[in-house]
């Protein structure tokens, strides 16, 4: 094929002039065009006169197209890496995705950005299978038996076990998974197993559903060991303050609490408007009046001001006990206690609503019977802290206190 002709605006307006007088085909013949390119050429004659038969085109340089392909490269990735660090502060929102989650994460940056769906799934860690895995809808497996066998009542149905589930649930301080539901329901006569337990109450939404101190920062003794493994009660005690928000006063409240790590059990605790060395003292001293001393006995705490004044280590240091203090942000050295709190907030603070100190002060001592009479502690093998500290308070060398 020979090269195409570029026409001058004189050749065009020529060429026009003289198909106006008749013969268009023929003269398109002749110079060889098209007769759209004629009627084209006409038009923009007839519009616009000589400047729109002008030639538009300008070549580009062949460095400048690369330079402009390299931008447009470069600003395509710097989009993508945009949109994945949005994606990420997302996630970040959250400390558990499920695959239902990271879909609806998926699908909404989709819908924001023209983004493949492949490359959105390798930024939140989702496989192609299961982003397009569709449920059919039917159940696996063999069907489930509606029937669960009671040591009185013989075979009752499920509706009867959802019932006595539900009537566990609805005691002031127990929301707990299925796991614990189960220890629950076989204290109540029921043979049934944790995998049961979790079908009937998945079926039926009943899963749950977040004056200056004097003190002497040299000469304190850190943890030695960050897991603490214990023979009895009494042999090593954890103690921690918790912040408490009164809505009426618009102000914080403190919460000391002490627990022993062989039971779980709460030994004392302490509710105030604020947390002095002298409360601390005066908390200690209730429980060694109570409980007495072991022979060997440690008491850990974080490095709090209320823990590290010079009074608090005397009085401890008096009556002989062994303190020892957490090293530098790691709470997973007083774990047990800091356990708690998180279970105090999560059964109390985000399940129950409260506006004054006297109310607060109530639900939490309502709350420290049931920890230790009637909570079942997965820990401890499904039972209370009291009944294990009954089970093993014979255990404990006991130790008099001096005159």
């Amino acid at each position: 094929m020979g090269k195409r002709k570029r026409w001058s605006v004189k050749e065009k307006i020529e060429i026009i002039e003289k198909a106006a007088e008749g013969d268009v085909i023929g003269v398109c013949r002749k110079y060889g065009i098209s007769t759209g390119t004629y009627y084209l050429w006409r038009k923009k004659y007839e519009t616009n006169g000589e400047g729109g038969l002008k030639e538009n085109y300008q070549r580009q340089d062949s460095e400048l197209k690369q330079a402009e392909e390299k931008v447009r490269i470069l600003s395509k990735l710097l989009a993508e890496r945009d949109i994945e660090l949005e994606v990420q502060r997302e996630m970040l929102k959250k400390k558990i995705w499920d695959k239902r989650s990271k879909k609806d994460l998926v699908k909404r940056t989709r819908m924001k950005y023209a983004v493949s769906v492949r490359r959105v799934l390798e930024w939140v860690g989702l496989p192609e299978s299961s982003y397009y895995y569709k449920d059919s809808g039917k159940r696996k497996g063999a069907k489930p038996s509606v029937y669960t066998k009671h040591k009185e009542k013989g075979l009752v149905q499920e509706p009867e076990v959802v019932k006595d589930i539900k009537t566990i649930l609805s005691h002031e301080f127990i929301d707990c998974g299925y796991r614990i539901m189960s220890a629950y329901l076989k204290q109540a006569g029921y043979i049934i197993n944790h995998k049961k337990v979790y079908r009937i109450m998945r079926k039926n939404g009943l899963l749950k559903a977040n004056a200056r101190i004097s003190r002497n920062p040299g000469g304190k003794k850190y943890v030695r060991f960050r897991k603490v493994k214990t023979s009895y009660p009494m042999q090593c005690l954890e103690m921690d303050i918790k912040i408490i928000w009164i809505p009426n006063k618009g102000k914080n409240a403190y919460l000391l609490s002490v627990i022993d790590v062989h039971t779980r059990k709460i030994l004392g605790y302490k509710l105030d408007w604020h947390m002095k060395q002298d409360a601390v003292i005066e908390l200690l001293s209730e429980i060694v009046d109570s409980y007495g001393i072991a022979a060997e006995m440690i008491i850990r705490s974080d490095n709090g001001s209320q823990f590290i004044a010079n009074s608090v280590r005397e009085y401890i240091s008096v009556i002989g006990i062994e303190q020892e203090f957490t090293h530098v942000a790691t709470p997973e050295e007083n774990a047990h206690i800091e356990s708690y709190h998180g279970t105090l907030k999560r059964d109390i603070f985000d399940r129950i609503e409260y506006h004054n100190f006297g109310q607060i002060q109530q639900i939490i001592k309502r709350y420290v019977q049931f920890y230790n009479d009637e909570r079942l502690h997965g820990k401890l093998g499904k039972i209370t802290p009291n009944m294990k500290w009954n089970t093993d308070e014979k255990l404990i060398p006991r130790r008099l206190l001096s005159a």
